[in-house]
């Protein structure tokens, strides 16, 4: 019996590496066949290290840095095991050090990359991680900064199925902190609530598992949350539309999920809730439905129409149902 040769890793560097991506994106056969091309060399060391040195430098040209980030966030899903402890640990360092990026195509990548990494990765080689993500979401003086730190939080929070009873207490703070900063932008504030949404949904199942982690999570910024609803859904119709879709998605989880927490603070936001879907839902969907703008006369005719009592919608259908 012939016995098995065992692969043999090479040192790679940066200049080699950009060489081998350029030449995939030189040559269309090479990326059809990517899987076949990259096995060759993927698993070598300072392939990772390379990789990420290449896409982190603003003198890498654009095409080769953003197909540098994608090959990286795809290894560190893949094929993070091949590489050994100190590769590993300057790539961690780098990326979540150059976290702050404009150009939304590069912060996915790092995004995702950070997020597969601490997959495996955290607590245990990288214990610092959401420490040192939640203190870009608490540059309040950094509004890009803020956003990125949102962004690779949610991202985390997406690829986890447990450490929520450690993580989600650690969020929830800087997260209201960033929404209430007078310095955020609307859409920051609406990456805050993507954000929320995501972490309630993680320890949704609790309601009858374990109180005490729901407790955890929620009593230190509940109060202040509900209050933002009902300010939310007290606007005028055409004002923060994204920022009422995301309060109705956390709203929905929370009085579906965990009822006996949030049964007495609902009733003070219950009627909020109604006025909007009796008076502003309807207009979106049907805009939605027709494929044309919402005209501005009716969103201001539903802003003036009377408010909506709790005991007037009894029996009246409101939403989806309603229409």
């Amino acid at each position: 019996k012939k016995s098995r040769k065992k692969k043999t890793r090479i040192q790679m560097e940066p200049l080699e590496v950009a060489q081998k991506l350029q030449a995939c994106l030189q040559d269309q056969s090479l990326l059809i066949n990517g899987v076949e091309y990259f096995s060759t060399f993927d698993s070598n060391t300072g392939y990772a290290k390379s990789l990420t040195q290449l896409f982190l430098s603003t003198e890498t040209p654009a095409d080769l840095r953003n197909f540098a980030g994608i090959m990286l966030k795809n290894l560190a899903k893949d094929k993070w095991h091949h590489f050994d402890e100190a590769e590993k640990t300057v790539v961690r360092q780098s990326l979540v050090g150059n976290l702050t990026d404009s150009n939304a195509t590069l912060l996915a990548s790092k995004s995702l990359a950070i997020a597969n990494i601490a997959v495996k990765d955290y607590p245990g080689q990288w214990p610092d991680l959401i420490d040192v993500l939640v203190g870009y979401v608490k540059q309040s003086g950094d509004v890009v900064a803020v956003g990125c730190g949102l962004r690779c939080l949610y991202d985390v929070l997406e690829v986890w199925d447990c450490r929520i009873a450690e993580v989600v207490p650690m969020i929830m703070p800087a997260v209201l902190g960033a929404f209430e900063n007078s310095g955020v932008a609307y859409y920051m504030q609406c990456g805050c609530l993507k954000l929320l949404h995501a972490a309630v949904t993680k320890f949704a199942w609790a309601e009858q598992a374990d109180k005490g982690l729901i407790n955890k999570c929620l009593d230190d910024t509940y109060g202040s949350w509900m209050k933002h609803f009902a300010t939310i859904l007290q606007e005028a119709p055409n004002n923060g539309v994204e920022l009422k879709r995301q309060t109705l998605k956390i709203l929905t989880c929370l009085a579906r999920d965990m009822p006996s927490y949030v049964e007495e603070s609902l009733q003070s936001i219950v009627a909020s809730v109604l006025q909007l879907m009796k008076t502003t839902l309807p207009l979106f969907v049907s805009s939605v439905i027709d494929g044309q703008p919402l005209p501005e006369d009716a969103l201001q005719a539903a802003s003036n129409k009377d408010e909506v009592r709790i005991d007037d919608l009894e029996d009246e259908p409101v939403g989806l149902e309603g229409m």
